[in-house]
C-alpha cells in the first residue's frame, strides 16, 4: 500500500474505534432509538448529497429491495444492537466483540455459499471464540443481567453484519461498493425515520450531546463508509479488511483517555486472541491457481458442505457474477465483511 493509503487506513480506524467513545457519551441522555435513528438519518443526508453532486447515486429503481434488507441487516440491526451494547460495556470490550464479525461471516459463508475452510481459517475460527472466552470469563465488569444482554447483543450484531455481507455477495454482487452503502443506509433511514416521533421536544439535548450525533452521522458514518469504500477501490479489499484489526485497538486507547477505562490483562489477552484470528480469517495465505486440470496445490481444505460434483483441492471459487464484473475485475470482490460502526 502507498503511504497515503496507510494514512487513510489508519485514520478509518480511528474514527470507526472512536465511535464507541461517542455511543457511550450520547446514548445515556437521548436513548438508544433516538441515538440511532438521528445517526443514521443524518448519514444517509450527507452520503445523498455528497453523491448526488458527483453524480453516484446508487440505482434505487432496479435494487430498491436489496437496500432495504442491507439496510436492514447491515445498518438497523447492528446500530441498534451496539447502541444498546455500549450503555452497559466498556467501549474497549464493544469493539472487540464487534471486531468478530469475520468469524461469524466465515460461519454463514460456509452453509451459505458452500464455502469451504482451510486449516488456517479453523485454527483462526477456534482462536477467536477463545478470546471471546476469554473476555468473557475475565471482563473488568460486574457480571449482571444487562451485561450479559449487552455482551449478546454485540455479538448478534457481528451475526448481522456477516448476514449481510453474504447476502451483498450473492444479490448486489454488480454494483459498485460506495452505491451499495449510500443505498442501503438511505433505505436505513427510511426504516427508521418513524423512530423521530418517540423524540420529545422538552427535554432537547445540550451542545455537546448534539456534537456527539454530529460525529457519529458524519463523521463515524458518512465519511467512514466512504473512507472504507474508497480504500477498497485503492487497495482491494483484502487490504481494506485490515481495519478490522485496528478498530478494536484505537476503542481501547480513546476508552482509556477519554472515559478512563481498565485495561486489564484478560482485555488484552482477549484483543489479541481476536487479533489474531482475524489475521488467520482475513489473510489465510496465496492460493494457487491450477491450469489444465491440474492440481499442483496442497492446500488442507475444510469443507463442511461437500458436493460431489465440486472441485475439491486446489480450484478457486469463484461466485456469481466475480468473472462478468467489470468493477469487480479491476478492484477484486467483496472479501469478508468489517464491521463499519
Amino acid at each position: 500500500m502507498k503511504p497515503k493509503d496507510i494514512l487513510m487506513l489508519l485514520a478509518l480506524a480511528a474514527i470507526w474505534g472512536s465511535s464507541y467513545l461517542f455511543l457511550r457519551l450520547v446514548t445515556p441522555s437521548i436513548g438508544v432509538s433516538l441515538t440511532m435513528a438521528s445517526r443514521i438519518i443524518l448519514a444517509a443526508i450527507v452520503m445523498t448529497a455528497v453523491f448526488t453532486y458527483g453524480r453516484r447515486l446508487p440505482d434505487y429503481r432496479r435494487l430498491w429491495k436489496q437496500y432495504f434488507v442491507l439496510g436492514f441487516l447491515n445498518i438497523l440491526m447492528p446500530f441498534a444492537f451496539i447502541t444498546y451494547s455500549v450503555t452497559n460495556l466498556n467501549a474497549s470490550l464493544g469493539a472487540i466483540l464487534n471486531a468478530t464479525t469475520p468469524l461469524f461471516t466465515m460461519v454463514i459463508s460456509s452453509f451459505w455459499l458452500k464455502e469451504r475452510m482451510n486449516m488456517k481459517k479453523v485454527i483462526g475460527l477456534i482462536t477467536g471464540f477463545a478470546g471471546i472466552t476469554v473476555l468473557l470469563g475475565w471482563m473488568p465488569l460486574e457480571i449482571t443481567g444487562r451485561v450479559i444482554t449487552s455482551v449478546v447483543a454485540s455479538l448478534l450484531a457481528a451475526i448481522s453484519y456477516g448476514i449481510g455481507a453474504v447476502y451483498t455477495r450473492l444479490h448486489v454482487k454488480s454494483n459498485e461498493p460506495v452505491k451499495t452503502a449510500t443505498g442501503m443506509i438511505s433505505a436505513a433511514a427510511l426504516l427508521v425515520l418513524p423512530l423521530l416521533g418517540n423524540a420529545s421536544g422538552e427535554d432537547l439535548p445540550g451542545i455537546d450531546i448534539t456534537a456527539g450525533v454530529v460525529m457519529l452521522g458524519v463523521l463515524c458514518t458518512a465519511i467512514g463508509y466512504s473512507l472504507y469504500m474508497k480504500l477498497i477501490t485503492n487497495v482491494g479489499p483484502t487490504n481494506a479488511s485490515l481495519v478490522s484489526l485496528l478498530v478494536p485497538v484505537f476503542s481501547l486507547l480513546w476508552g482509556l483517555i477519554f472515559l478512563h477505562e481498565p485495561v486489564t490483562p484478560a482485555v488484552i489477552a482477549g484483543l489479541f486472541l481476536v487479533m489474531g484470528s482475524l489475521r488467520l480469517i482475513l489473510f489465510p495465505g496465496k492460493k494457487t491457481v491450477i491450469n489444465n486440470n491440474q492440481n499442483t496445490s496442497h492446500e488442507t481444505v475444510i469443507d463442511f458442505n461437500h458436493h460431489a460434483d465440486r472441485p475439491v483441492h486446489g480450484q478457486l471459487q469463484a461466485y456469481p457474477g466475480v468473472q462478468e464484473n467489470p468493477w469487480i475485475q479491476r478492484h477484486g470482490h467483496h472479501g469478508y465483511a468489517c464491521a463499519c460502526i
